[in-house]
């Protein structure tokens, strides 16, 4: 494959594809015999996006989900409509619940919403499972709330969905991302094992992955590590984990989304010691002290602009005044050298990185309410965040240049149009090509010849 006249960091050149690999980069390639031949007309070409944290069986599963939390959902009577208008039979699963809805969910409550049908909701952190009570029956947990803190393992283990079920929306998520130019992810999933890694390999996606998870994943990746202020582990077992993580070559990423969570793990790693590729996942709330500290311990962060996008309204009321300007920082990190990548945590975030790299750039909420403006990226550098390595967020972003796998992603625009876009509003249908390691897995309409032309 040729794509001619593409815009790459400036200048203008043409991108020799050959089986996985970019064979060439020149001013100007004549086309072989029977070459696929794609003109970009002067468009941004950039390294495909690497999403580096995101949950891809949970955005499989959201697939098959009701929406049950802001915008979508406002107030208890739209809850209880969105519920009893559910297709199909059987069980509903709703993600994206906030207390802003209806306050804190009970059985009971849930009961009195709908009562005829089994139903779980998850909250929109990920944290809280919600069932009402024949839900509670069918699963067989005894739970007086029916709260189920941090219990996916459990109901995984007690809930019918078949693997093909899974499998085959895990493929729609697949195209989905492929179309936002994404050729690869980073799955941060804590309950990560052999069995769940086993599953996700059971389908050819149109995205590598790089997993991490729990001991139990075997090999490489991150030994992924939640921290919760109401739950924290003693600091001992803490301590424990992330030695003997560290014994084994393999490096530790920490969920933290609050002030005391990131204190927490930072006093842990500096009792025991950092390893290079030591993360911290989210890093919410960061202030002057912790990021002192995260630079000093040479950790990097990998951080969700894209939830200023998303719940910027809610930050208003749920976060406290003074922790606003140090709410999901982008500025800070680079002036304290401090690496910094970026994930959509999707399905808790939109999947779409444009998304997040619209937010890092204008840092408003989507009705344009502004949070911490110093804090703001260029659009160069909010697109380098999906740009680095799986192996390095925050590195130097990929470079397009020959012998290199050809994970590629082709725009309809060129790169003042693209920036001058990120600073108004998330471009829509403004990828045109997606390339994996050689292989073309998103075409725009324009481009549907290529996915059946001959090699």
């Amino acid at each position: 494959m040729l794509i001619q006249h593409a815009q790459v960091s400036g200048g203008f050149v043409d991108v020799r594809i050959q089986g996985k690999k970019i064979a060439q980069v020149a001013p100007e390639l004549t086309p072989r015999l029977q070459e696929r031949v794609i003109d970009a007309e002067g468009a941004l070409l950039l390294p495909g996006l690497h999403d580096h944290h995101i949950h891809l069986l949970s955005l499989a599963a959201q697939v098959r989900s009701v929406d049950c939390g802001p915008p979508v959902v406002t107030n208890a009577q739209e809850l209880r409509q969105q519920l009893r208008q559910a297709g199909g039979e059987g069980w509903i699963r709703g993600v994206g619940y906030h207390e802003s809805v209806n306050g804190e969910l009970t059985a009971d409550g849930l009961d009195q919403l709908i009562s005829n049908r089994p139903v779980r909701i998850q909250h929109r952190s990920g944290k809280v499972w919600y069932l009402n009570t024949l839900a509670l029956e069918k699963t067989g947990i005894k739970s007086a709330t029916g709260q189920l803190f941090r219990s996916d393992s459990l109901l995984r283990t007690r809930l019918s969905d078949t693997s093909e079920e899974i499998l085959d929306s895990l493929a729609e998520v697949s195209t989905t991302l492929a179309s936002y130019g994404v050729t690869g992810v980073t799955d941060a999933t804590y309950t990560n094992d052999e069995e769940s890694r086993s599953l996700l390999r059971r389908r050819k996606l149109k995205q590598s992955i790089v997993f991490m998870g729990s001991e139990a994943l075997e090999g490489s990746g991150h030994l992924k590590i939640m921290l919760d202020d109401a739950s924290l582990p003693p600091f001992e077992d803490l301590e424990l984990r992330i030695n003997n993580a560290h014994m084994n070559n393999r490096p530790v990423a920490f969920h933290c989304v609050t002030k005391v969570e990131i204190v927490y793990a930072l006093s842990a790693v500096r009792s025991v010691g950092s390893l290079r590729g030591d993360r911290i996942e989210h890093a919410s709330v960061v202030d002057s002290e912790s990021m002192a500290l995260i630079r000093e311990l040479g950790l990097t962060v990998v951080t969700q602009p894209n939830f200023l996008f998303e719940r910027g309204r809610q930050y208003l009321n749920d976060v406290d005044e003074k922790e606003m300007p140090y709410l999901y920082r982008g500025q800070g990190f680079l002036d304290a050298g401090v690496p910094l990548g970026a994930g959509t945590d999707a399905p808790y975030g939109d999947c779409n990185p444009w998304v997040a790299i619209h937010a890092a750039v204008v840092r408003k909420s989507a009705d344009g309410f502004p949070m911490a403006l110093p804090e703001r990226l260029s659009p160069e550098r909010a697109i380098q965040l999906f740009c680095s390595a799986s192996d390095n967020p925050g590195g130097p972003p990929r470079q397009i240049v020959a012998g290199v796998q050809a994970d590629l992603c082709l725009l309809n625009s060129n790169r003042d149009a693209l920036y001058d876009m990120l600073k108004s509003r998330v471009p829509d249908r403004h990828v045109r090509l997606t390339i994996a390691a050689g292989e073309v897995t998103y075409a725009s309409s324009r481009d549907r010849w290529i996915l059946s032309h001959t090699k």
